[in-house]
């Protein structure tokens, strides 16, 4: 029989920045639960923006069938940028509840697509145009790490500049 050791609580620095805004910081009350009518109203609300802005975009820019999907690309470019600045801004200012269910998951979340960068690659595959439909996913996936990383990073530069 192994015996494991259990960890020893070590003291949490007061400068502790939890990796997961779901989480509560140790100094603070615990979030209200996931699926409460308010929490799913922010979402809604600012999932139905984000997506007819995306539409929108869609409508103005269109993508002819069999070309690069430059519209989906630029706002999901655009949206993992924003995430990652909004984010890190609202970690920072310590408003990661209902501001970042609004923002990030809902007006974001419905901003950015990656069920239609997957079918317009699936549809560019199908039609003859493999090396652009494997290239446009693989933009799309690096791009938006990218994308979000520079996203944080100014997002920290205009934080500790203040």
């Amino acid at each position: 029989m192994i015996r494991r050791r259990r960890s020893r609580d070590r003291a949490i620095p007061r400068d502790y920045e939890p990796i997961d805004p779901d989480l509560p910081s140790p100094q603070g009350a615990a979030p209200r639960g996931p699926f409460s009518f308010a929490n799913l109203t922010l979402v809604g609300i600012g999932g139905a923006l984000g997506t007819l802005a995306r539409y929108a975009c869609s409508l103005t820019w269109p993508t002819a069938p069999g070309t690069f999907p430059t519209t989906i690309l630029l706002v999901n470019l655009a949206g993992a940028f924003l995430i990652g600045v909004t984010l890190s801004v609202l970690v920072r200012i310590d408003r990661t509840g209902g501001p970042r269910l609004f923002s990030c998951v809902g007006v974001l979340g419905g901003w950015t697509t990656m069920s239609t960068a997957a079918v317009s690659a699936d549809l560019l595959i199908a039609h003859g145009h493999a090396l652009v439909g494997v290239g446009y996913l693989a933009l799309s996936l690096l791009g938006g790490a990218i994308a979000t990383s520079g996203g944080i990073t100014l997002a920290h530069q205009l934080v500790n500049a203040e």
